[in-house]
């Protein structure tokens, strides 16, 4: 188990790494600003759920020990 954490985390900091547009949709300001403690993304293949998760992963508050991104 430890062996995959490790590996989805370095899988993590190098999707970190891309370049990302700097266009943000709408939802932006609300999901960066919101208290909730989980958001879930959903909607049709190609509209940029992982992008904008990635945004907000890249500009928020938190130390990188404190960020979880999962997908399925």
């Amino acid at each position: 188990m430890i062996e995959k954490l490790e590996y989805a985390k370095r899988l993590y900091s190098l999707k970190l790494r891309q370049p990302l547009p700097s266009f943000k949709r709408y939802i932006y300001d609300d999901l960066l600003n919101s208290s909730a403690k989980l958001t879930a993304i959903y909607g049709s293949r190609g509209v940029g759920k992982t992008t904008i998760l990635m945004q907000i992963i890249k500009d928020s508050e938190f130390k990188e020990s404190q960020k979880l991104y999962m997908y399925s």
